[in-house]
């Protein structure tokens, strides 16, 4: 071969390799990547414009129990605990356990086919920062998991469910501020229409 036969093929063989990469860069991350045990329920919602869904998850929406606020969506997590016994009937806080899951409940439009291009665009990108808002809520306290679990083990018998609940009322007071700092999301682009 010659040497432009071979920097011909060099060339064509980087491109084919350059075309998965690029593809599988072009795919966005699932904001919830990496939380295990995280359920996500949905209420459907209808509509063929953007002001018949708005109405429609107006009506099936939900309510944040914090708050009191119309939300589009709700992320709920939650913690439990235990610790063994030793033989002598004391706790063994050492082998403490702690479990984490979630549930994040989320609009489902029924049928996007009658919608026109912008208003399926916009319901699309309003979909992707809604879950990465509940991604939001969910992520912090998955990773922070590990200072529920020093609590406890730095606790006594008698104070580990107190140490952990004293926690999570921080872990919550975080979540709180998340919303009113995001406006539920709204800043974050999760607003519809």
């Amino acid at each position: 071969m010659t040497r432009l036969a071979l920097s011909l093929r060099a060339a064509a063989l980087a491109i084919v390799l350059a075309v998965p990469v690029a593809a599988f860069q072009a795919v966005p991350a699932d904001p919830f990547d990496g939380i295990p045990n995280v359920e996500f329920v949905y209420y459907d919602v209808t509509g063929t414009s953007a002001k018949e869904i708005r109405e429609s998850m107006n009506a099936k929406g939900l309510v944040d129990p914090n708050d009191g606020n119309r939300v589009d969506a709700i992320a709920r997590w939650r913690f439990a605990w235990q610790w063994p016994r030793t033989l002598d009937g004391t706790c063994d806080l050492s082998r403490a356990e702690v479990r984490f899951n979630a549930v994040v409940t989320l609009p489902r439009l029924v049928s996007d086919e009658k919608l026109d291009r912008p208003t399926r665009t916009k319901w699309q990108r309003y979909m992707k920062s809604l879950r990465e808002h509940e991604a939001g809520h969910i992520r912090p306290p998955y990773d922070d998991r590990n200072q529920l679990l020093d609590a406890i083990k730095g606790s006594d018998c008698a104070g580990a469910s107190a140490a952990a609940h004293a926690v999570i009322a921080r872990f919550g007071a975080r979540d709180r501020e998340y919303d009113a700092k995001t406006q539920h999301g709204a800043k974050q682009g999760a607003r519809f229409p």
